[in-house]
């Protein structure tokens, strides 16, 4: 027996209010004691230490797993800094209503970090009577995300939105990435109360592959009616600096799949192009197609005006272009019919010039189906123009070759041609006018003197017949 007391296979029991077990190193030590304790709401243990208690495992030389000093605890250490302080070891609470409180004072509103669970879902809330702040960096670290009653801050303590983004990174990003081989990220914008029978999504933005690492964004609407509340029409992409209206694969900076409205200029730098639709005045009652390239010819539906620069301050060397009409007389104006080879070639870019919204295979082919039998039928009836190579012969620098090796022509300088020519056919018509009055004068002038001298010869023969 090493000890005063030693119990082998039984029990201790000490009754009554006041029973306790002392611990004391010498008579005038502080003492330390065990007991139990009871009130009227609790009853339980006290471990008591004058100034400090260990709670200590592992044997006679154990080391100390719990310790109170003074009014702090430490859980694996014997010098906490805080009211409770845990080294080396986790806290776990459990318990659906188990919770960790934060109070500045007995009457302060309560905060608290706990775990909820619901009959889908789990998870951890920290909740604030009315703010919620995490911070970073320490005690004295910045708030990095806020939570001010009904609006979130990242950066910043006084967030102006819903989400408010702050910080002194140029530019600020805010990244949206996928997880699988191709994921786009996609930004949605919804109406009505969530859960409500009316909830809708007006639009969206998503980002696109565009094959071989080529990006772009996409705009969609949901369209229209009831049961497109959710639905996605593209109106609108972004690829590689260029823009698409209409279609999914733009080839220039900016394309366009249907009609254009435009209430102002056009300001052009370069060259407009066309090529002629299905009678442009039926789709669009009262506007003329204004057409260059691939329409060389001025048929009833086939109208245009082009502005160009004709200021005089702009030009030297100004001549009045002579023998106009007998250059106009050279020309040929012909009634002709398309050829089988010009219905392939008005038609020869429908596949790259238009394309499905929705830029599926199937849907291209109908479209362009549709396309070519509406070229076909306007393209079908009679016409009226000029042949290239008959007008290259007197005007060279009206005709040009394309890059399938067509000629084509721009008439826009056949009007000055044109007003000269009715000049000069003017000035015709008013000298031959002119000497046809000369010459009615003058056979006035010679019937008046024949009428005399008829009239002097009757009087003559009257006065020499006999008497």
């Amino acid at each position: 027996m090493s000890s005063a007391l030693e119990i082998d296979e039984g029990n201790l029991h000490i009754r009554g209010a006041s029973g306790r077990i002392y611990f004391e190193d010498g008579p005038t030590d502080p003492y330390y004691y065990l007991a139990a304790y009871k009130t009227a709401t609790a009853a339980g243990m006290r471990l008591k230490g004058y100034a400090e208690v260990r709670l200590a495992t592992g044997g006679p030389d154990g080391h100390d797993v719990l310790n109170v000093i003074g009014d702090k605890v430490g859980i694996g250490t014997d010098n906490p800094d805080s009211a409770l302080e845990i080294k080396g070891g986790n806290l776990h609470i459990r318990g659906a209503s188990g919770r960790i409180y934060f109070e500045n004072g007995p009457t302060d509103p309560y905060y608290y970090l706990a775990a909820y669970q619901t009959a889908t879902a789990a998870g951890m809330r920290l909740k604030g009577y009315a703010e919620v702040r995490l911070a970073t960096g320490g005690p004295d670290g910045p708030d990095v995300l806020n939570v001010i009653g009904d609006k979130v801050g990242i950066g910043t303590g006084s967030p102006q939105g819903s989400l408010h983004i702050y910080s002194p990174d140029n530019p600020t990003t805010l990244r949206i990435q996928s997880s699988r081989g191709f994921g786009s990220g996609k930004l949605e914008f919804w109406s009505d109360p969530q859960g409500s029978q009316y909830e809708w999504r007006p639009a969206a933005i998503r980002s696109t592959d565009n094959g071989n690492f080529t990006g772009g964004l996409s705009f969609v609407v949901n369209g229209n009616g009831w049961g497109n509340r959710t639905g996605e029409i593209e109106v609108m992409r972004l690829v590689n600096g260029s823009v698409g209206i209409g279609t999914s694969h733009p080839e220039e900076k900016l394309e366009v799949n249907g009609s254009m409205k435009v209430h102002g200029d056009i300001i052009c730098d370069g060259t407009i192009f066309a090529k002629p639709p299905s009678k442009p005045s039926d789709k669009h009652p009262g506007y003329h197609g204004l057409y260059e390239d691939t329409n060389p010819s001025f048929g009833e539906d086939h109208y245009g005006m082009w502005h160009w620069p004709s200021d005089q301050r702009l030009k030297r060397a100004v001549s009045t272009i002579p023998n106009a009409l007998a250059i106009l007389k050279q020309l040929r104006g012909v009634n002709f019919l398309w050829n089988d080879t010009a219905l392939e070639y008005f038609t020869r870019n429908i596949e790259k010039n238009v394309k499905s919204v929705s830029g599926k295979p199937d849907d291209n082919k109908r479209i362009w189906e549709d396309e070519r039998k509406a070229a076909y039928a306007s393209l079908s009836k009679q016409e009226m123009g000029f042949v290239a190579q008959e007008v290259e012969k007197v005007f060279p620098n009206w005709v040009s070759t394309d890059t399938q090796g067509y000629k084509r022509i721009n008439m826009a300088r056949l009007n000055a041609v044109m007003v000269n020519a009715i000049k000069e056919q003017q000035d015709e018509i008013e000298a031959q006018q002119k000497e046809i009055s000369e010459l009615k004068a003058a056979h006035n002038r010679a019937a008046a003197n024949w009428e005399a001298r008829l009239k002097k010869l009757e009087e003559t023969v009257a006065s020499n017949k006999p008497k």
